[in-house]
């Protein structure tokens, strides 16, 4: 948890999370605090993978700025959420 990659990728899905309650939530939260099954999880994870990957290759792209902002998160998920 001290790699800072894993921090960035964990507040950017929290961040996804709180602008798109209905379409999306981390593979954690959602394996561990709801009923939905293991195998239907890690498919809603993997659609939603390519978003999350931009969003962190962008963080990495500008390293003065921990997060993108919301319009960088608006965009990739226009152009690659499932």
């Amino acid at each position: 948890m001290a790699d800072p990659r894993f921090v960035v990728r964990s507040s950017i899905e929290s961040k996804l999370a709180s602008l798109y309650p209905d379409d999306y939530r981390p593979l954690y939260e959602t394996v561990a605090f709801t009923k939905t099954p293991y195998r239907e999880a890690v498919t809603r994870g993997n659609r939603w993978r390519p978003v999350v990957d931009k969003l962190c290759a962008i963080s990495d792209a500008a390293p003065e700025s921990p997060l993108p902002g919301d319009q960088a998160m608006h965009a990739a998920v226009r152009e690659l959420a499932p």
